[in-house]
């Protein structure tokens, strides 16, 4: 495989190569035009190697092309890790590779014939395929600068090669474009990954929260939709703290932003795997549990989640206690919905906090026939949906 250049990260080097699967009506037209220039020169000069060239070149842009379609339905369904990523930029480099010799080979066969009009064809689809690939590969350099070796530095040694002085100008025109090629494939492959870089760390940071760094309402949302049709149940919990004000005026803001994102971090710690925290508020947190079993699982879940944030928070060389009202629901995921849900679970957080005592409990209906079942006591019924409960940690 092909090693990933050192300042690349994962998701910066996964959007690289995936781009490559967007240039299809390039390569088709390379494809295209590889094949009707050779076929014309074949014809022309009778030279089997013009043939060979040209049909191995024509056989691997088409299989290109079937490697830009694959892929790209594989990006759609997001399905490839990074092994895979590899994998298809190495049938990249090879496919490239044998386009680039074909041309290559067939530029270099050209010069070394007579037919100046033969020539001038052979040079206009070296300069083509060139610029192609400066302009769509440059973002896998590697890939570049071994397509335009393989294909620039047959007909630079084939001209240079010829006895007259003309084709040594040539020869010497090709070189220093060479060159040219070479340094804006660097330039560009630097300014599309720094540029890619930074729309996807805007992207990243669009979904988080800067004080905790745990998910917004926004992150929130996104890792529902993309985990919440594995047809397994759901769990939702919503915390509000208590006191949280007298502690932003006693040790100012900077203290309170430190101790929302223990906060965040104990939550964290209690769902562990196949969940998502998020700060969806001054002091109010949701959490989303994917796969929840049953019941009696988020219920647990959510004694454990008040018992930790039972534990005193440290603030310098103090420590404080808060306390926070924690409500939950379990549903069906497939039958759910994000907003529904949290205003089940933030109901039952704020009923336990109106009534200011821990333990209290209330029914809740929520399931695929009853979805629209808000919590409330006396809305207990027809033995469908799941049971939310609150628990409040002093």
């Amino acid at each position: 495989m092909l090693p990933r250049i050192r300042t690349e990260t994962e998701d910066v080097y996964r959007a690289l190569v995936e781009d490559l699967s967007k240039t299809f009506v390039p390569t088709s037209i390379m494809g295209a035009t590889l094949l009707g220039v050779g076929t014309f020169i074949f014809f022309t000069s009778g030279k089997v190697l013009i043939l060979l060239a040209t049909g191995a070149g024509g056989v691997a842009s088409l299989l290109k092309l079937c490697l830009q379609y694959k892929q790209s339905h594989r990006i759609a369904a997001r399905d490839d890790n990074l092994v895979q990523i590899q994998a298809w930029e190495y049938a990249y480099l090879i496919t490239t590779c044998i386009v680039a010799v074909s041309v290559g080979l067939l530029t270099a066969v050209v010069f070394r014939q007579p037919d100046v009009t033969l020539q001038l064809l052979a040079s206009g689809l070296l300069f083509g395929y060139c610029a192609g690939i400066v302009a769509r590969t440059s973002i896998r350099p590697i890939i570049a600068f071994v397509a335009l070796l393989t294909a620039a530095v047959p007909p630079i040694v084939a001209s240079a090669l010829c006895p007259d002085a003309s084709h040594h100008v040539v020869s010497a025109m090709f070189f220093t474009y060479l060159l040219g090629s070479l340094e804006t494939v660097r330039h560009l492959y630097h300014t599309t990954a720094r540029h890619i870089a930074m729309r996807l760390n805007m992207a990243a940071l669009a979904h988080r929260d800067p004080v905790t760094g745990l998910a917004n309402r926004l992150g929130l949302q996104q890792a529902f939709e993309c985990s919440a049709t594995n047809g397994q149940g759901v769990a939702v919990f919503c915390l509000d703290l208590d006191g949280f004000k007298r502690i932003n005026d006693c040790f100012g803001h900077a203290a309170g932003d430190r101790l929302l994102a223990e906060v965040g971090q104990r939550v964290v710690a209690v769902l562990e795997s196949d969940s998502v925290v998020a700060r969806i508020g001054g002091d109010e947190f949701v959490a989303v549990q994917f796969g929840a079993s049953s019941i009696a699982n988020a219920d647990d879940a959510a004694d454990l989640i008040a018992q930790k944030l039972k534990d005193p928070f440290q603030i310098g060389n103090e420590f404080v206690s808060i306390g926070a009202s924690v409500g939950y629901v379990v549903s069906d995921a497939l039958s759910a919905d994000l907003a529904e849900l949290i205003k089940i679970a933030d109901a039952a957080s704020y009923q336990v906090k109106r009534a200011g005592g821990a333990g209290a409990r209330s029914g809740a209906m929520l399931g695929s026939t009853n979805a629209n079942v808000l919590m409330s006591a006396q809305n207990w019924s027809n033995g469908t949906g799941a049971l939310s409960r609150v628990e409040r940690a002093q």
